[in-house]
């Protein structure tokens, strides 16, 4: 290793490792000197390693790592990989080895990347090109296209196998960094969470990490320190944080909490007792990752005063408030306003942000912070991009969620999101113990009266839990999810708005007797619930507005939605005439516009024409929805109508009573569920996972009963035999990507690899034939045994398929697949030879639905989506000896791509209709005409597939709002 390790060479001379693996005793102090940038370029973390561990524990892992970090140092240079690049890692799970990868990279004089894991490699190869990376290593089990990289050489550390590849490039994929020249001193690039907008590239020196670590390491020299932001730490929950984590017994001596507002002193006094702070160091830690990362620390003296970002972590970071220029960094600072920090070392390199030095001394950043100053302090206020412009007057949510605090109970915490699409502002109140909607309403009127009107909030909700995501903030998106409403009549719409501001609710009657005319003036002194006026009861031209954009989304006419806000302005309009008024008003078929107005040109010259939608004989009710924590994007299984089964992104896999949305059992797999679970019996059922292994388990007590490791990510359906003696399991394993496994013991009875990439769709079985169709990502589809995996044909295309194949009759040796780019073709059972093709303009991942004769005229259907924003129709004449043909039978646009799969629904006596979804939430219901009966829209987008049981006349399917959903016919 030579120069590479001229550090390890004075650290082998201070360890006197024996066969005991003995140690000086001044050792672990001569480490410590080492300790500077050079030290921290060749080892990392070691310094906290040498602060943790017995030197006797230190000296075997070092030497072990070391050892191994020279192996793989001469790999690199085997396989002529150069100094100072960019080495991309792609990781199943973080350990000892990953460690030692990480190692060898930076005494390689090469800094690092760390990928997602589940990224699929068109995506990784884009970032890669962006970042200006050619190389990358990857655990050996993980899929990696040929295509996008060349595979170089593969190597074991710690009995874990890696693999070592090269970047392809071509002219149209050359990234933003590829021609740049970076400094020499780079350590890893890391992407921003987005929170200062959208996540960008940084490129870390060690200059710009060495900070962090000197500065807490002199700070808490050998104490137990717990980093993390405060949304996560409130997890542990206000007990457990005060009874251990924080309590004068526990082993934890520093807290530093970061990434988000501190907690307020109300939420503090809940988690510690006041001396506690003379026992532990509680910190406020504030920085950016573009200067990567900590820039200032503030140390608590108590629990009741206002808590200021802190000072500097080192005497090279400047902070100022506004923009700094030459003539305002001489001048004194502004009293308040978007804080910038600077370094004259801490000069991370941001491809985006290239400009944002103005000097030659220091780099400043913008942080998107709006900060204050207050007694040589500097206090946090809030985020810029949380002023939002309500009905023509800027508000701040920040100073909106402070004065909300002043109202609440201990241990609740406040949340003020803005829905942008229906301007509509909402207050989310976390709240351990449940209330009663009586302590709701008393609450919320507490609240009002304590806001001006322009800062009311037009809906309350009260949650048990905030969600966080994936870097442990609080996950802003998720809770607008869970707290916007699924699309509610307009009446429903309205009267969810008084019921917050009304103290005595009764339930508004529509008959005719109750009825009053709309100039009718209110003649009661003393009118209450639904016989006060919209302002009567709380409504202001704020809420007035909000309302009629959300309500006017139905109305056909909009001088209907004109009239109704002067009706909620006016105070001499009871809410009992509004709501008989929203009865009259003709709105479009439930609650979403189907056809706009529209400008129509005839001979006799130009005008308006307006459509009205009449009430479909047919319609549907969101009967209970189930919450996930993450996107369903898995298609939704049944058992023999009694219950639904289905898995998710949060890797929870669930099994609910198809009537009640009740829980019979929850599992939780160690990674995100995107494959269909299919039914064995009652008591046994299967499924793939993103970790490469498929389970079996009883859906009704959620015990795991058996595993096998495939090797790869499992996204298609696993397939149990016809005659139900064999399994075969679909992957994007390396090595073998078609599996088949006996039913009884789980045993491998055959492998195969099929293509030279992974498999997306399902096997689809020829009944009586023991043989399989599949198809594959690099565009071959393949007839195979299913006893023995003997292929009997084999056919190829240009483009993946993603579509599972599907069976186009009883009495035609033909099945159906579609090529990715849009081509639908007919093949012959027999030689897999096309016979019929039929071309679309978007790409399709849909899979293919067939309603074969009785139909039309002895017509076949088939029913597919496309990311055309088009659901098709297709018909397919065929018969004996003719050869098959397409025609378009009716296209209908949803607004939206379409990922899933149409469901064709059955209902008596009515006859047969689609019903489909799209990836914008919509949700659609057309006859075998093409004509739409029924539109509605769901809170997230939809790629999962639809499950309908017939006999209950329900509809279940999974949205990225993070819940599972049924609707009632």
């Amino acid at each position: 290793m030579g120069s590479d390790l001229g550090i390890n060479t004075k650290l082998e001379t201070l360890i006197k490792v024996d066969d005991d693996f003995n140690i000086e005793p001044n050792a672990v102090e001569e480490l410590k000197k080492l300790y500077d940038i050079e030290r921290l370029r060749e080892f990392g973390d070691i310094p906290f390693l040498i602060k943790r561990m017995e030197p006797h524990d230190f000296a075997i892992s070092y030497r072990n790592a070391i050892s191994s970090a020279q192996i793989i140092v001469q790999l690199f240079r085997k396989n002529q990989v150069p100094r100072s690049t960019g080495i991309a890692l792609r990781l199943g799970n973080h350990t000892p080895s990953s460690c030692t990868l990480i190692l060898a990279i930076l005494n390689h004089n090469c800094y690092f990347y760390c990928n997602d894991k589940m990224i699929l490699s068109k995506a990784l190869h884009c970032q890669m090109c962006d970042a200006g990376i050619d190389y990358l290593i990857v655990n050996s089990y993980m899929a990696v296209g040929s295509s996008f990289f060349i595979e170089l050489d593969s190597f074991i550390v710690y009995n874990e196998e890696y693999k070592l590849y090269k970047l392809k490039y071509s002219e149209n994929n050359v990234g933003k960094a590829t021609n740049t020249v970076l400094p020499p001193n780079m350590c890893y690039i890391i992407t921003t969470t987005g929170t200062t907008g959208v996540p960008k590239l940084i490129y870390v020196p060690y200059e710009c990490i060495a900070p962090n670590i000197v500065a807490l390491s002199v700070t808490t020299p050998g104490i137990t320190v717990m980093q993390m932001t405060p949304s996560l730490f409130r997890q542990f929950g206000a007990t457990a944080i005060r009874e251990r984590i924080l309590h004068s017994s526990s082993t934890l001596r520093v807290l530093l909490l970061g990434g988000e507002a501190f907690p307020s002193n109300a939420e503090l006094v809940t988690w510690m007792e006041p001396q506690v702070l003379q026992q532990k160091l509680v910190c406020n830690i504030y920085g950016i990752t573009e200067m990567s990362c900590w820039a200032t620390m503030h140390v608590l003296d108590s629990l009741h005063s206002l808590v200021p970002l802190g000072t500097p972590i080192d005497d090279q970071t400047v902070l100022h408030i506004g923009p700094p220029t030459n003539e305002t960094l001489n001048k004194s600072k502004l009293h308040s306003g978007e804080l910038w920090l600077g370094s004259a070392t801490r000069r991370c390199y941001i491809p985006e942000d290239d400009n944002d030095s103005i000097s030659d001394q220091v780099c400043f950043r913008l942080t998107g912070d709006l900060v204050r100053q207050h007694n040589h302090s500097v206090v946090y206020e809030g985020r810029s991009n949380n002023v939002v412009k309500r009905a023509g007057q800027r508000i701040n949510l920040e100073l909106i969620t402070r004065r909300i605090e002043d109202c609440l109970q201990i241990g609740e915490l406040v949340c003020c999101l803005w829905q942008e699409e229906l301007q509509k502002l909402i207050c989310c109140i976390r709240s351990l113990e449940l209330k009663t909607k009586t302590q709701q309403r008393a609450q919320t009127f507490n609240i009002l009266s304590k806001l001006l009107v322009c800062q009311q909030p037009d809906r309350f909700v009260y949650l048990q839990h905030f969600p966080c995501n994936a870097h442990g903030k609080l996950d802003k998106f998720s809770l607008l999810n869970l707290c916007t409403p699924m699309v509610q009549p307009a009446q429903d719409i309205l009267i969810s708005f008084l019921h917050d501001r009304l103290e005595c609710v009764d339930s508004p009657t529509h008959n005719m007797q109750k009825r009053r005319r709309m100039d009718q003036p209110i003649r009661q002194p003393n009118p209450t619930g639904y016989d006060l006026s919209f302002r009567q009861a709380g409504g202001t031209s704020f809420h007035a507005i909000t309302l009629c954009r959300e309500i006017g989304l139905q109305m056909c006419i909009d001088d209907e939605q004109r009239h109704l806000f002067e009706l909620l302005l006016d105070e001499n309009i009871p809410l009992r005439s509004i709501l008989s008024y929203l009865d009259s008003v003709k709105l479009v078929a439930h609650n979403t516009k189907l056809k706009s107005v529209q400008p129509v040109i005839s001979s006799g010259g130009s005008g308006l024409i307006i459509t009205r939608v009449e009430p479909p004989a047919l319609n549907f009710q969101f009967h209970w929805r189930v919450c996930f924590k993450k996107c369903i994007d898995s298609p939704v299984a049944q058992y023999e109508s009694r219950y639904v089964c289905v898995g998710a992104h949060s890797k929870i896999l669930r099994t609910l009573d198809a009537q009640t949305g009740q829980e019979i059992s929850t599992i939780k797999l160690t990674d995100r569920i995107e494959c269909k679970v299919t039914f064995i019996s009652e008591n046994l059922a299967m499924v793939g996972c993103y970790d490469g292994t498929l389970y079996g388990f009883n859906p009704l007590t959620g015990n795991l009963i058996w595993s096998v490791g495939i090797g790869g990510m499992i996204k298609a359906q696993p397939h149990m035999s016809l005659d139900r003696s064999r399994i075969l399991v679909c992957s994007y394993a390396d090595d073998y990507n078609v599996i088949c496994l006996s039913m009884n013991r789980q045993e491998v009875l055959w492998c195969i690899r099929l293509g030279e990439k992974g498999i997306f769709a399902s096997p689809f079985e020829l009944p009586q034939e023991q043989a399989v169709i599949i198809c594959t990502l690099d565009g071959s589809y393949y007839r195979i045994s299913i006893l023995d995996g003997a292929v009997q044909w084999k056919q190829k295309c240009s483009e993946p398929f993603f579509s599972t194949p599907v069976f186009l009759g009883s009495s035609e040796n033909l099945f159906l697949c579609a090529e990715v780019t849009g081509r639908v073709h007919a093949c012959s059972l027999i030689t897999g030879d096309i016979q019929a093709s039929y071309s679309v303009e978007g790409n399709i991942f849909s899979s293919l639905v067939v309603k074969a004769p009785p139909t039309h005229m002895g017509y076949s259907f088939v029913l597919f989506g496309s990311i055309d924003q088009h659901i098709y129709c297709l018909r397919c004449k065929t018969g004996s000896g003719q050869i098959p043909s397409f025609e378009l039978h009716w296209k209908l646009n949803v607004g939206a791509p379409v990922y899933a799969t149409p469901s064709i629904v059955t209902i008596e006596p009515n006859g047969h209709f689609v019903f489909c979804s799209a990836t914008n939430g919509s949700l659609l219901l057309a006859d075998f005409n093409g004509q739409t009966l029924w539109t509605d829209k769901l809170g997230g987008e939809v790629f999962s597939t639809p499950c309908f049981i017939q006999s209950l006349k329900r509809i279940y399917l999974g949205c990225r709002d993070n819940h599972l959903y049924c609707l009632s016919i």
